[in-house]
């Protein structure tokens, strides 16, 4: 950002200031003074409606993505992750990111602005209302020159539930709930299905944060949009009406010093790290985040064993808990030093990148760490293969592992037992259910039963080759693990809602740029926009000779790409390309797919062209999946049937 010369905007965030107060950008913390040593003219000052609206639901996933719904900038966020500013108090909201998977957390936000206070700073004798030595301020770089009003009210719903399976489908169908358009704040709250939609979500422990004082005690869902309801009342109240400051705009005080005709006899040095690295901070505080969910899960799923389990074992993970935490505090406490010095220009970029460097390599939480955790130990377990990965994994466990021999014997005879009185081999993380997906984590149990259901086959086992959140987006990184494998069941998470799909195909993937024929693919649905169930599309029948249906098409620069229909035959070879409307032929046959999942999918958008080689029952066309025809994805995750 060129902060020399430009207006910047800053979320108050709880803070509270005045036209003129001083404000460092390079700590983002305002200095304490003003730049008007007296009251200015009320003519000075213009004060316009700006009235605005707007719900926003926060499923407290991901703090970058908490971040980017609340316009946040990138500079900002930096500042708010590496501690430089305090989200504490009315502004907590902003962090309140999960650490675990058995918490249903949600956060319904209201945004409200009323007001636009704005100073004319091309008033002929604005400069004999200012200070000189607040121009010459070292400690400070921006004055305020507009402040706009309003208010920000959240409320958060939360609930620790037994397993991840039930607090993620409760998250799911409460976020669905809130996102429905059921109320307006100006009018009456208009309360869709109450009794029966709400019934299980009568438990959720509800807590509110923001700009307004709540003085009524929220029970339900019912409670909260009826106080959501009073906010525009309770503005009135604050500030001549106005509510509570949600925005500054800051200008330049040497550009100030400019117009006053000022002469500066300080030179300040204002700078900012470069976006690249803004994204690799926020891509560390990520890490940190998914490490403590990590290390949390793995305790929570082996409670159920922990009279059969070493206390070593456990000891180890919870080391790296406590590891994670020195290593994000110290993290935090070098950022927010190397920032403002960055800002300052007392330091180099580079080295703000060796220190982020240094985290990716001694992360207690890499990613060998988390296929480990996340795979083991499950069901009946080979002694010594088990041993021989953790203590592998884990070197300095090796002799306490040897002279917990017995352990073995006893937790698979314990296994035993329970599968003896369940007639199920038993899940040593302690889910109720039996698995059939392994490796992953998008699928709950009855999804899998369900997608088991479509194959035919209700007791077929899977295992992961592929996740895009572990092994990469990119097409490289798809052929590189799926390419050889088969039969494969792909599942895709969308962005930002989320919603579950894919397909099954028995032809094992390549990347020979072949149209696939398999009579036994099918598509499918299991969540969506539409509140559909589940729903299995088998592939259709072939027009005609030179008019024919196909399964999956193998393209080399691209993810899956499942179903294609032939539009006819051209003069030429076949030369496909990609295009912003999907696969095409350049010069051939033509291919339109149903599914066509782009390289670098988490960036670049995917396309459905649904239906073409699949039947469509639902009648959704290509909004079946995400609602709209093209889309990002979050995740995918790719399973070979064993």
């Amino acid at each position: 950002m060129s902060v020399n010369n430009e207006t910047i905007g800053r979320q108050a965030i709880g803070r509270h200031e005045f036209i003129g107060s001083l404000y460092d950008i390079r700590s983002d913390r305002f200095e304490g003074r003003n730049l008007f040593n007296r009251e200015l003219p009320l003519s000075y000052i213009s004060t316009t409606d700006c009235a605005y609206t707007t719900y926003i639901v926060d499923e407290n996933e991901s703090q970058k993505d908490t971040f980017n719904k609340l316009n946040i900038d990138a500079s900002m966020k930096v500042s708010l992750l590496a501690g430089l500013l305090n989200v504490e108090g009315s502004a907590k909201y902003l962090n309140q990111t999960k650490t675990d998977s058995r918490t249903v957390r949600v956060t319904h936000i209201l945004q409200l602005k009323t007001k636009k206070q704005h100073l004319h700073i091309s008033m002929a004798d604005l400069y004999n209302y200012s200070s000189t030595d607040a121009l010459e301020n070292p400690n400070a770089t921006h004055c305020v020159i507009g402040i706009t009003w309003g208010a920000n009210v959240a409320a958060t719903f939360e609930e620790i539930l037994d397993t991840s399976e039930a607090a993620e489908e409760i998250q799911g169908q409460l976020s669905a709930y809130l996102k429905k358009p059921t109320m307006t704040v100006s009018g009456d709250a208009k309360l869709l299905n109450t009794n029966q939609g709400n019934s299980k979500f009568r438990s959720l422990k509800i807590s509110f944060s923001g700009d307004v004082l709540i003085k009524d005690v929220p029970h339900t869902v019912e409670d909260v949009f009826n106080i959501f309801r009073k906010v525009p009342s309770e503005l009135e109240k604050l500030n001549d009406g106005k509510g509570q400051q949600l925005e500054f705009e800051l200008y330049p005080l040497k550009r100030m010093a400019e117009i006053f005709n000022h002469k500066l006899l300080i030179d300040r040095i204002i700078k900012d790290a470069s976006i690249f690295i803004l994204n690799r901070v926020e891509d560390i505080f990520e890490q940190m985040i998914q490490g403590q969910r990590m290390l949390n899960d793995f305790l929570d799923s082996i409670k159920p064993w922990k009279d059969w389990i070493p206390s070593n074992w456990i000891e180890v993970i919870t080391v790296k808990q406590a590891n994670l935490k020195i290593k994000q505090s110290d993290t935090q406490h070098g950022l927010a030093t190397l920032l403002e010095q960055i800002r300052r220009g007392e330091a180099v970029e580079e080295k703000m990148a060796e220190l982020l460097d240094n985290f990716g390599q001694n992360n207690p939480c890499s990613v060998r760490h988390k296929a480990f955790i996340t795979t083991h130990p499950t069901g009946e377990m080979d002694k010594e293969a088990f041993l021989a990965e953790f203590q592998q994994l884990f070197p300095r466990t090796r002799w306490r592992l040897n002279s917990s021999d017995n352990f073995v014997s006893d937790i698979t005879h314990k296994c035993r037992e329970e599968a003896n009185t369940s007639n199920q081999k038993p899940n040593i993380a302690g889910s109720k259910d039996k698995t059939f997906f392994h490796g992953g984590n998008l699928l709950t149990i009855e999804q899998q039963q369900k997608l088991n259901e479509f194959l035919g086959k209700n007791e077929a086992q899977w295992k992961l080759i592929y996740k895009a959140q572990q092994d990469g987006f990119a097409d490289k990184d798809f052929h590189r693990q799926c390419d050889g494998k088969g039969p494969t069941m792909t599942v895709i998470k969308s962005k930002p809602d989320g919603y579950l799909f894919g397909g099954y195909t028995v032809c094992p993937w390549s990347s020979d740029n072949g149209r696939k024929t398999d009579s036994t693919a099918f598509l499918f649905t299991l969540t969506n926009p539409h509140g559909e169930e589940m729903t299995k599309f088998d592939i259709g029948q072939h027009f005609s000779d030179t008019h024919k249906k196909f399964s999956a098409y193998h393209y080399n620069h691209s993810g899956p790409i499942f179903g294609g229909v032939t539009l006819g035959l051209l003069s030429g070879g076949l030369a496909l390309a990609f295009s912003s409307y999907g696969l095409y032929g350049a010069a051939a046959n033509r291919l339109s797919a149903d599914i066509c999942v782009q390289n670098n999918c988490d960036l670049a958008k995917s396309t459905i062209d649904f239906p073409q080689a699949f039947n469509d029952t639902l009648g959704y066309g290509n909004a079946t999946f995400t609602g709209a025809r093209e889309f990002t994805c979050d995740d995918i995750e790719l399973y070979q049937l064993n």
